[in-house]
């Protein structure tokens, strides 16, 4: 038995076993970036998203939200920001190590996304509370501008994500409708059908 495991184990890849990752390759490589340096940096964002989701998921599965007060969140904002600033930083494509960090794609997409989540935090923010009369129920009092600053913190993944999804899915609308009017009827429909699944998905987890 032992003797056929290992067999098993180390056996030669055939045709077919080959066919199958080209496949997956393929398909994976068609909804990234054909920009190697903006492909990598997607991916990293993709596997962090593995990262804070779970860490989302966790809180709010076991209810532990019920005791987090201001320490907590801080806390658990800065294990979500962090890695998103740190990781693009100091792992880059092969082919930006010998330029400085400061002009490496994902340096560059965590200063314009912080930008974008400043904007969005500080004014359009107040749309869900001036219009939809929505407001936090959560035990906070370290805010800027009515917003608790962890979220200031988690938007940065959050928005990252998106925009990394959106990127791929439009990406994939117009590699896939040669015609004009399909892809912009495709491209309307996968904006509105994204902006709701963002808005639910907000709504559930915030």
């Amino acid at each position: 038995m032992a003797g056929t495991r290992s067999s098993s184990r180390g056996r030669t890849p055939t045709p077919a076993d080959s066919g199958k990752m080209a496949r997956s390759k393929s398909f994976f490589a068609a909804w990234l970036s054909p920009d190697p340096v903006i492909a990598h940096t997607e991916r990293q964002y993709l596997l962090l998203s593995i990262y804070w989701i779970g860490i989302m998921a966790v809180i709010v599965a076991t209810g532990i939200y019920e005791w987090f007060c201001n320490v907590e969140y801080m806390v658990t904002g800065l294990l979500i920001v962090i890695p998103h600033i740190v990781v693009p930083a100091l792992y880059p494509h092969p082919s930006e190590k010998h330029i400085p960090w400061y002009n490496r794609f994902g340096v560059k997409t965590n200063a314009y996304m912080a930008g974008f989540g400043y904007v969005g935090n500080f004014f359009w923010t107040h749309y869900f509370f001036n219009l939809l009369d929505a407001k936090y129920t959560f035990c906070h009092s370290w805010n800027l501008n009515g917003i608790p600053i962890p979220l200031w913190l988690i938007t940065q993944a959050y928005f990252l994500l998106y925009h990394t999804l959106s990127n791929m899915l439009m990406r994939r609308v117009i590699n896939l409708f040669k015609s004009r009017v399909a892809r912009i009827a495709v491209e309307i429909a996968v904006v509105l059908l994204f902006s709701y699944f963002v808005a639910l998905m907000e709504a559930v987890t915030i």
